[in-house]
């Protein structure tokens, strides 16, 4: 699920302050069906236009029903603490930490300590950096009870 704002700023920061968003233009989402189109994605991923956290439950729910069980993520939160404690809060209910599971980060280095520490609270495992990417950065993290 993703607002797809972004683009309409052209600066990361730029939809900080917003608290909603016109979900009948989100332009990144023509990315996201070409993308899935042309990789023959489009049975297997289903992208949902919404706010979060507060549209999660109601598009997982509505995906896959009430008792909806997650067993992966991929978190491209807002570059702040704050927005990315609330994007991986919102999933924690569907993760069961019983079986397998991942929840992938997007943008590392735009976070603190604040958010590992959340992160440990929640899924009881540390988050580890995948990378390093072309000139050393670790821009994608993980919380998974999966072997390495």
């Amino acid at each position: 699920m993703d607002a797809y704002v972004e683009e309409k700023f052209n600066f990361c920061f730029g939809y900080k302050d917003l608290t909603s968003f016109d979900a009948s233009d989100p332009d990144g989402l023509k990315s996201v069906q070409w993308l899935l189109n042309n990789f023959g994605m489009a049975d297997v991923v289903r992208p949902k236009v919404g706010w979060s956290p507060d549209n999660v439950a109601q598009a997982i729910e509505s995906e896959y029903g009430g008792e909806a069980k997650i067993d992966y993520a991929f978190i491209d939160a807002g570059h702040w603490d704050e927005a990315a404690i609330l994007d991986v809060t919102s999933i924690r209910p569907f993760i069961d930490t019983t079986t397998p599971y991942a929840i992938f980060f997007h943008d590392l280095p735009c976070f603190t300590e604040k958010l590992w520490a959340v992160t440990r609270a929640l899924y009881g495992v540390e988050m580890r950096p995948i990378g390093p990417l072309p000139g050393g950065t670790w821009e994608m993290g993980i919380i998974s009870n999966l072997e390495t």
